[in-house]
């Protein structure tokens, strides 16, 4: 990515939690991975390590949110092949997998801050979704609670997408269109965990693209709407919020590294 300027946030009256529109600024350049971090990746890191990626997870069966044990990366009760996103990994697993992956390579990879996300995921554009201002195209672009969907097992009163994705769950990362920057999945498939904690209030942080550290919080910033999103919460400026240490079937990473000046 390069360095530059861009509109965050949501116009007053569009979604309910959005920050307001502010400038921000991208005074760093920096890559960003073109896929969602995938379940082989995730253990790959695992296997090399002997990390223990925990044995419950919060996981939506039947109908109903729950945490539940036996479900972890390789069990998050749906079916996945190793290039699906990793899933039911919290907030720690994602910084460890970055520290490897830096070891590993001799570069020096981290998460995005969500500054850097949005601007990631607007792909250079100012619309609601990387892709337009209407939701009828979401199907080509994003994963998310299509009408495929809703025949398959989600709730009867959900505010389902009016197209079809093919995908209930998770997709296979790079199963639908990249954005303008060449990335895909940014919008649905899973929340990706940023740097950021979370801030229950609407004020706008500093207009620069430096991240809230490593400092102690108990929940983070999750950009990018999920497999369960309808067309208010797969929007660029949607700002999620979990638990650092609870692991979800529809949260998982994205990678960024530093680039020279």
């Amino acid at each position: 990515m390069r360095t530059g300027e861009y509109l965050a946030g949501a116009p007053i009256g569009d979604g309910n939690g959005d920050r307001p529109q502010h400038k921000v600024a991208i005074t760093s350049p920096f890559a960003v991975g073109r896929f969602e971090v995938t379940k082989d990746q995730f253990a790959t890191f695992i296997q090399a390590t002997g990390y223990n990626p925990g044995n419950s997870c919060w996981t939506f069966e039947g109908n109903v949110p729950e945490l539940r044990p036996g479900r972890s990366l390789y069990n998050p009760g749906y079916v996945q092949t190793g290039e699906h996103p990793a899933v039911c990994v919290n907030w720690a697993d994602a910084k460890a997998y970055v520290s490897w992956l830096s070891k590993f390579t001799g570069h020096s990879y981290r998460l995005l801050n969500e500054e850097e996300w949005e601007y990631a995921a607007r792909g250079g554009t100012h619309w609601r979704y990387a892709f337009g201002n209407s939701a009828d195209d979401v199907c080509k672009f994003a994963n998310a609670a299509d009408q495929f969907a809703k025949a398959a097992h989600l709730p009867g009163n959900w505010h389902y997408l009016n197209c079809n994705d093919g995908f209930a769950y998770t997709a296979p990362v790079g199963s639908f269109k990249p954005n303008g920057f060449g990335l895909f999945d940014m919008t649905g498939n899973v929340w990706e965990w940023t740097q950021d904690c979370h801030e229950d209030s609407e004020a706008v942080r500093p207009a620069k693209s430096s991240g809230q550290g490593e400092g102690g919080c108990s929940h983070r910033v999750v950009r990018g709407g999920s497999w369960y999103g309808n067309a208010d919460t797969i929007r660029m400026t949607i700002r999620g919020k979990a638990p650092a240490d609870s692991r979800f079937d529809d949260i998982g990473l994205r990678v960024a590294r530093d680039l020279p000046r």
